[in-house]
């Protein structure tokens, strides 16, 4: 999911020439995801908390897949609202992903885990991206974004198969309501102190 942030970067010319706008226009889709992500991701992350978290990876996925199948389809003006949707529904499949991971494992394996999800990001930058860039250079630039949306379907699946249910969902008295988000973003120490505590 993190490759479809990059991969347009290297074939922003053929992108501008097939949509039949300016080589800036194109780098704006850039910028429309990254505003999805940023704009749209922590609200999404806060009203998510009380979702089944495996239900809500699937549903993030499903919307991501989505949107960017529409962009595809469609002209410059879709695609570049494709690409606000698709960067809200990856910032808020990243933050449920590292939720979820962290709810997995033991104390002791809990910064491991969270290490595995962000280095996705990692690798969709190393690898993702470059390798996604040169699909499109063999198959037309909407090829990568099609690799993009056929892995985030397999994505789903795994999830689906991989994360049992009795494990993602969020219990009463665990703390994790939507006060205590906005608690630990107006005071971000003292909750850090509370976390390791705990």
């Amino acid at each position: 999911m993190g490759s479809a942030e990059f991969l347009l970067a290297g074939a922003l010319p053929e992108v501008a020439t097939d949509l039949e706008v300016t080589l800036s226009s194109a780098g704006i889709l850039i910028t429309a995801f990254a505003l999805g992500v940023v704009c749209g991701g922590p609200p999404f992350a806060v009203l998510s908390l009380r979702w089944p978290r495996r239900a809500a990876l699937v549903a993030t996925q499903a919307v991501f897949a989505a949107s960017i199948a529409v962009g595809l389809v469609g002209d410059y003006e879709v695609l570049l609202i494709s690409r606000v949707v698709s960067g809200v529904a990856y910032a808020g499949f990243f933050a449920i992903a590292s939720v979820t991971a962290i709810s997995l494992v033991t104390p002791d394996r809990k910064a491991r885990a969270a290490g595995v999800v962000v280095s996705g990001l990692s690798v969709a930058m190393v690898a993702g991206g470059p390798a996604g860039t040169l699909l499109s250079h063999f198959t037309g630039w909407r090829g990568g974004f099609w690799a993009v949306v056929a892995l985030t379907l397999t994505g789903m699946v795994a999830c689906v198969i991989g994360i049992p249910t009795a494990a993602t969902a969020t219990t009463p008295g665990t703390g994790t309501g939507v006060a205590r988000e906005l608690a630990t973003m107006r005071r971000p120490m003292r909750s850090a102190s509370m976390f390791r505590r705990e």
